[in-house]
């Protein structure tokens, strides 16, 4: 009886529109749906990268958003990566851990389990990234040892290690509610407003099983960012609290919430600005909308099929 043969473990790459020598792979949601549509020996096959949608032409190996700017694909085994010089994932190079590695997941801003983990490369430490972008905001350094916080970690982020589907911490989903009476009883942000006496009631449900939803607001360009997991938490009580709107600090800056509307406002010196727009979607329909990401970060790719 014949040796079985290992099968081989092919893994897709292309090169950088800028600079042809610069190989990385296609984000890990998509190389499954590459290598498929290239052995049922598809001509071409589409994919939503951050929102956009790109095409890859099996037949001249390419890859395009429109005609002109087009980047060379490969289909190559997972050993053959070195060889090729393989930088990174999805346009971003490969995370190194290097140095400081830490050993809990807890983030010393929020104290709440980690929601999207953001290392500083200076010091090694880690903090939620909406958390660290808010510190930053405020001209803050490191809160654990002062070290210097580099702005590119906050100029248009791209992360290839992030789950879109992620959940919020259990500890802080659990104190929400107590959160949302805290802040509806406070004094508002926004002048002439004042918090009901009376605690608003919950919307309820008229399904047994409660479904799972997102929240999502515009973004500056085009599509949509998911809301971090937290924000989303607080959006949402409120929302069962048939609450028209709420004020909330997202990185830094206070935003006022209008629910009913489906509209987010920026808030600065009681002057409203920035207005986006949001849509409350369930978690399973998330595909039939324009999502680039999660909390500002462009991190979604997805098989568009046909």
């Amino acid at each position: 009886m014949a040796p079985r043969t290992k099968k081989k473990d092919y893994l897709w790459i292309y090169n950088d529109g800028n600079c042809k020598s610069n190989m990385y792979e296609f984000h890990k949601d998509l190389q499954e749906h590459i290598e498929n549509s290239y052995k049922r020996k598809k001509k071409t096959c589409k994919v939503s990268i951050f929102g956009v949608t790109h095409t890859i032409d099996f037949e001249k190996m390419l890859k395009y958003r429109n005609r002109p700017n087009t980047s060379e694909v490969k289909r190559i085994t997972r050993s053959q990566a070195k060889q090729y010089g393989v930088l990174g994932c999805a346009g971003v190079p490969y995370m190194k851990k290097e140095g400081f590695q830490q050993d809990h997941d807890i983030c010393y801003i929020c104290y709440y389990k980690l929601t999207i983990p953001t290392r500083i490369e200076n010091c090694g430490h880690e903090f939620c990234y909406v958390c660290l972008k808010s510190n930053f905001a405020m001209g803050n350094d490191c809160p654990v040892c002062r070290g210097k916080i580099s702005p590119s970690l906050f100029s248009m982020p791209i992360r290839y290690d992030l789950d879109i589907h992620m959940q919020c911490p259990e500890d802080y989903a659990d104190e929400c509610a107590d959160m949302v009476d805290r802040d509806h009883f406070r004094k508002s942000y926004i002048k002439g407003q004042e918090p009901t006496k009376s605690k608003p009631t919950l919307r309820r449900s008229k399904r047994t099983t409660r479904e799972k939803y997102y929240w999502i607001y515009e973004s500056s360009s085009f599509g949509y960012y998911r809301y971090d997991p937290k924000d989303e938490k607080y959006l949402e009580e409120c929302y069962c609290r048939k609450m028209e709107t709420c004020v909330m600090r997202i990185c830094g800056t206070a935003m006022l919430i209008n629910i009913k509307d489906g509209v987010q406002e920026q808030v600065e010196n009681e002057v409203r600005c920035t207005r986006r727009k949001i849509l409350r979607i369930k978690a399973t329909e998330i595909e039939k909308y324009n999502i680039k990401g999660i909390a500002g970060i462009n991190s979604y790719c997805r098989p568009i099929r046909r």
